[in-house]
């Protein structure tokens, strides 16, 4: 996507739309272009458009072969909008986030395993809900 928008001179007009307060959707690489910080990219790093505070890790789940799912616990999301208390995450060559900055709210974490020093935070809304990212469609309402 970076070099997509380098190639032809989005990057500008990426920004400006980002911060006219419209919504963006960044999934999966859509969620490492949007991040403000990013480790383990390719050699020579990445431009990411930012605008999202977070630090993401590339592919941290590993390749395809790793990939697997999980019920996880979504208490703040299911006491704001009712419905279950869980969602199906999805986790294929996922990134991990590993911080988020004041504005971001974290709705579900998925612990690591022992050993491991940090949460990876999964599911989170930017103020006012301007810029999202879910793992799993089951969460949304749109």
């Amino acid at each position: 996507m970076a070099k997509l928008a380098e190639k032809n001179k989005l990057f500008p007009a990426l920004r400006e739309f980002g911060r006219s307060g419209k919504p963006i959707w960044g999934t999966c690489a859509g969620l490492i272009f949007l991040a403000d910080r990013a480790s383990g990219v390719k050699a020579g790093g990445q431009e990411l458009l930012g605008g999202l505070d977070c630090s993401v890790h590339r592919n941290f789940f590993g390749s395809q072969l790793n990939s697997f799912e999980v019920e996880l616990p979504v208490p703040a999301l299911a006491s704001q909008e009712g419905g279950s208390t869980t969602c199906r995450a999805v986790f294929i060559r996922a990134p991990a986030i590993f911080d988020v900055g004041p504005s971001v709210d974290v709705l579900a974490e998925y612990p690591l395993a022992p050993g491991q020093a940090v949460e990876v935070l999964l599911f989170f809304t930017s103020i006012s809900c301007k810029i999202l990212y879910l793992l799993s469609p089951a969460c949304t309402r749109w």
